[in-house]
């Protein structure tokens, strides 16, 4: 298990660095400057809240890592660091809910289309339904205590395989995930609608690069997410028993699945982090 987890240190170190170097390569430069006060407050904010967030995540992870058995409580780790972000994002969006009112009034349609990276989040879709598709895989086959495979392995003879990702760890992570999308979906819901009042060209682009930032910062923690938690699955429970032949074929079908939930998560990431980063002009409603 040691080695495991040191090849599992060693792919996130890994990883970080190829998200690093995608989004130095594809970063659009810097975003739009606005003088308008409460556009640079909205961001100021916001920068503040995710830091305090990533602070905070890491302390509730060292807390959380301790819940459960058998590391029942690392498992959620991804899922935890990700409510803690976003929690960090709807409090930046809530604190700034006003802060672009002027008393004016601006009749315009701001949809989540105009905002949304579709690339991205087509693959943070695609990357969610085979991570979905490989937990219910790995809880079918599961044993009966939901943290371990058995199977035979010849006449007389029986193969058992733990940790295994089976509803004792499964069941807490659908539970963790529906949290995260719920907030997520206020979090963006929050960001889009925030209202503003009559702003001069300039301050609407540099408004508009915020709300899709902020869009993108929150889909991109979830993609970050899916990629960590289709990761353990696969270096924890999926690749020991699917170079043994006696193993159920479906093994190999989830394994497919989760590395593919793994690349497809990290690509959505990188494209989503780029967008947070130096976000790209939004469209406008005729666009859309």
């Amino acid at each position: 298990m040691t080695g495991f987890v040191w090849f599992f240190l060693a792919f996130v170190l890994i990883a970080a660095v190829a998200l690093f170097v995608v989004i130095a390569v594809f970063s659009r430069g810097s975003a739009p400057r606005s003088g308008h006060d409460g556009v640079r407050r909205v961001r100021a904010v916001i920068v503040l809240a995710r830091v305090v967030a990533a602070v905070l995540a890491v302390r509730v992870v060292m807390d959380v890592s301790e819940l459960g058995l058998y590391g029942q409580g690392l498992s959620l780790a991804p899922f935890v660091v990700a409510i803690v972000w976003v929690l960090g994002g709807i409090a930046a969006e809530m604190v700034t809910r006003s802060a672009l009112r002027d008393g004016g009034a601006a009749l315009e349609v701001r949809s989540l289309e105009r905002y949304l990276p579709r690339r991205s989040a087509f693959l943070l879709g695609f990357s969610i339904v085979l991570l979905v598709a490989t937990a219910v895989i790995t809880t079918v086959v599961a044993g009966a205590d939901g943290r371990s495979l058995a199977y035979a392995c010849g006449p007389d003879c029986m193969s058992t395989r733990t940790p295994w990702p089976g509803a004792f760890y499964t069941a807490p992570l659908a539970v963790a995930f529906m949290i995260l999308l719920v907030l997520v979906a206020i979090n963006v819901h929050l960001a889009v609608t925030r209202p503003r009042g009559n702003l001069a060209e300039v301050d609407l682009a540099a408004d508009d690069d915020t709300r899709s930032a902020a869009v993108a910062a929150a889909l991109a923690v979830v993609a970050l997410a899916i990629a960590a938690t289709a990761a353990g699955l696969v270096m924890f429970g999926l690749l020991p028993p699917s170079f043994d032949p006696d193993a159920p074929p479906l093994i190999r079908l989830a394994l497919v699945a989760g590395i593919a939930a793994v690349v497809l998560a990290a690509v959505s990431a990188a494209g989503l982090l780029v967008t947070a980063l130096t976000p790209r002009p939004v469209r406008s409603a005729a666009e859309v």
